[in-house]
This record gives structure tokens, sequence and C-alpha cells, in this order.
């Protein structure tokens, strides 16, 4: 049987945080923690509450939301949205004062999020995939669990779902203009970030700070690079950077797709068509340039 515990939390500068967990499952599924405001934002906890117009109930029908306490709009609030917690389905309700949505990467649509579900499951899916009624909802090759919204009064919000399982979000417009979010997933845990109105820049800045930066990487990757899905032999490489040598074109990495793979199988080499690589990235080397396998 589930214990649900709810906890509600203020990092500080205008992020709050809603985590359910299981009180009798405390080993299920967590991702990796995030950075924490606290380092850089410290004041004494009701003001850090109030900052956030942070309200709940304590009634049977449990519910909170916060609150822009300039404007006393309620921003995300779960008053009579869904809250379901089982071991292989989970799923969160909140309303937000918008229709003018956007995120919830990586999809092949338009920029403003319509209507529907938008489905995050990373299935490798090149193209453009279409499912009924919903083009451009069907997921491609990464997630990224984050949408902001754009207030009446031109400020921005965001909201992080924080979960690594395959997930999927419905949106429902309202008459009263707001959208009704719907987020679930078939695992972990339910954890979600809130970022109060701000400028989308500020936004943006927190939302990376929370998460991290990237590491930088190595001066030749911000290099030319060159990759086909027709490359099929050592062959065609080859001929690739004596053509692009040839003609006095510079480059930095001769990429190559799944085809050098045996019969498509991770960490294998086909024999056949891509005999001799390891001379070809020896010879690629040599000459200062880089290979990488997809």
């Amino acid at each position: 049987m589930i214990d649900l515990v709810a906890e509600i939390s203020v990092l500080g500068n205008g992020v709050s945080r809603s985590k359910f967990t299981d009180a009798n499952n405390p080993k299920r599924w967590n991702p990796y923690g995030l950075y924490s405001f606290m380092e850089d934002y410290a004041p004494d906890e009701l003001s850090m509450i109030d900052a956030v117009g942070f309200a709940n109930t304590n009634d049977d029908n449990f519910s909170f939301r916060f609150k822009d306490p300039i404007s006393q709009t309620n921003i995300f609030s779960t008053d009579k949205r869904s809250l379901i917690y089982t071991d292989k389905y989970l799923e969160f309700g909140v309303v937000v004062p918008s229709q003018v949505l956007f995120g919830l990467g990586q999809h092949n649509s338009k920029f403003l999020l319509t209507e529907g579900l938008w489905t995050m499951f990373n299935r490798d899916q090149p193209g453009s995939p279409v499912e009924t009624g919903t083009e451009g909802k069907a997921h491609l090759y990464g997630t990224h669990p984050f949408m902001m919204g754009k207030t009446n009064d031109g400020k921005f919000f965001g909201i992080l779902f924080y979960n690594s399982n395959a997930q999927q979000v419905k949106i429902r417009y309202s008459s009263s203009g707001n959208s009704l979010i719907t987020y679930s997933t078939v695992g972990g845990i339910l954890d979600v970030y809130y970022f109060m109105p701000d400028t989308a820049d500020n936004i943006i800045r927190k939302y990376n700070k929370l998460v991290g930066l990237p590491n930088l990487p190595p001066f030749w990757a911000l290099g030319f690079h060159q990759c086909s899905w027709q490359y099929n032999t050592t062959v065609d490489l080859q001929e690739v950077v004596e053509n692009y040598r040839d003609n006095g074109y510079m480059f930095d990495t001769i990429w190559t797709d799944i085809m050098y793979m045996d019969r498509y199988i991770d960490f294998t080499v086909d024999q056949q068509n891509f005999t001799g690589v390891k001379d070809f990235v020896t010879s690629v080397h040599n000459s200062h340039l880089h290979f990488v396998p997809i």
C-alpha cells in the first residue's frame, strides 16, 4: 500500500518545488538531485513562502497553489485537478493562467504548444512523425520536460517535470483563458519545479542554474563537421576526406552513421563493408582530423 507524502519547498528567488513520494518505498526510483538556489538566496522561510504566494487546503481534497504576490493571480493551482500515484502510473494536474505555451521538446511542430497530448519518449524517430489528428506531437530523439508560458501582463513562468520515464502532457484550454495541464508518467516519483513570473531571460537563467550548465566541449567540436546517411563503406569515407582535401576545403571531423555496425548492433563493426576502418581512423588522426561513429 502506498503512503503518499507531499513535500512543498521554496528554493528561493521565485522558484518552488512539489515532491510526492511513497513513505513505504523510500528507495523508489528518484533522479539525481538538482542544484539548489539556497546557496545564493537565503531569506527567512516565511518571506520565501510569501514571495511565491503559497497556500494549500488541508481537507480530503488536498490542493495547493502558487500566486503572483504582485498581481495576486494564481500562477500554478492544483485545485480540482487530478493526483494519481500508483506503482506504474502517476498523474498530476495543474492549472496555469495562459494559453500561450511552448517547450516540451523534442518535437517537429509549430513553436507554440496546442491542445492535445504531447508525448515524451526517446524513440529515435526521424523525420516528421504524424499521429492521427496530432501532427508533430509524436516524439523524436530527446526528452526535455520543461515548458514556459506567457501571462496577460507580459511576464513568463516555467514548470519542470523532473522525471526520465516515458511521459506525456495533456493540454486543454478553458473558457476563462487558462490551460489545464495534466502530466502523466509510468514510473519514478512526481517531482515538479515551478518558476514564478519574471522575464523570459530570467526564467531561462534560473532554469539553467537549477539543472546545471553544459560542459565546455573540446575546441574541435565547434568546428566544421561532415556527416551523411550515405556513407556505406570505408571507401566512401576515404573518398569524402580525399575530395575535401583535393578541393582545398577545410573541415575538422568526419562522421559516419549506423551503417558501420554489424546488423546495427552497438559496439560492432561490419567487417565486410568497413574493412580497414581502423587504418582509416589512424590516417584521419594523423591528418589532425577527428572521426565520430554515431
